[in-house]
C-alpha cells in the first residue's frame, strides 16, 4: 500500500482508481483512503466490476477499489494491496487489511440483506428470516458462497438496520464533503 500511494503521489495525473460501484461505499472508500494518505485518488465508475476489472488487468486502469468477490477471480493476475474487512479475508489471508496499514476508519465490512415493503406482516417476517437463515448456514449454500468468496454470517434484521444506521452517519459525512450529486 504505501508503494502504490507513494506512487500516486509521484504520478499524480495518472493517481486514479476505479470501481464498478459510482456513489457507494466502496466508491468513497477509494476517495477517502486518498484522502487520508494525502493525495487525490480520481474516480473512475465503471457500469460493472467485470468492466473496471478488465481494464486493470489489461494495465489501463492503475487501481480498482472492490469487494473481496470480485477480485478473486483474477487474484494471480493482479496484485492486491488490502482488502476493507475488520478482519483479513479467509479468501486473502495472506492480504493486509487497510486497518492494518493504518487507515482504521476504512474498516468496514460488505453486507447483504433481505429487505420487504414497509408494513409486512411480522409473521412473513419472520418466517422468510428463518427460512433464509436455514438455507445460509446450510452446507451446500455456504459451499457455493465460498466459491465466489463470499463469507457467510447471519444476523438479525435488528444487526442490519444498526448497521445500516452507523454507516450511512459515517458515509454521508464524506459524500457531504465531496460534494457528491447521483449524477456527478
Amino acid at each position: 500500500m504505501p508503494k502504490y500511494l507513494a506512487w500516486c503521489k509521484a504520478n499524480p495525473r495518472s493517481a486514479s482508481f476505479g470501481s464498478g460501484a459510482t456513489g457507494t461505499k466502496i466508491h468513497f472508500a477509494g476517495v477517502r483512503l486518498g484522502q487520508l494518505a494525502g493525495v487525490k485518488l480520481e474516480h473512475v465508475g465503471y457500469s460493472n466490476a467485470g468492466a473496471a476489472m478488465t481494464d486493470l488487468v489489461g494495465a489501463n486502469l492503475p487501481a480498482y477499489v472492490g469487494s473481496v468477490p470480485t477480485v478473486i477471480p483474477f487474484a494471480q493476475k493482479i496484485r492486491i494491496l488490502a482488502t476493507t474487512g475488520s478482519q483479513r479475508s479467509r479468501f486473502l489471508p495472506d492480504v493486509p487489511t487497510l486497518s492494518e496499514a493504518g487507515y482504521k476508519e476504512l474498516a468496514f465490512d460488505e453486507s447483504m440483506g433481505l429487505y420487504l415493503p414497509r408494513g409486512t406482516a411480522q409473521e412473513t417476517v419472520e418466517l422468510l428470516y428463518r427460512s433464509m437463515a436455514e438455507a445460509m448456514r446450510s452446507p451446500a449454500v455456504a459451499e457455493t458462497l465460498a466459491v465466489a468468496g463470499i463469507e457467510v454470517r447471519v444476523g438479525s434484521g435488528a444487526e442490519l438496520a444498526q448497521q445500516i444506521r452507523a454507516e450511512s452517519a459515517f458515509w454521508g459525512g464524506i459524500v457531504k464533503s465531496l460534494g457528491f450529486k447521483q449524477d456527478s
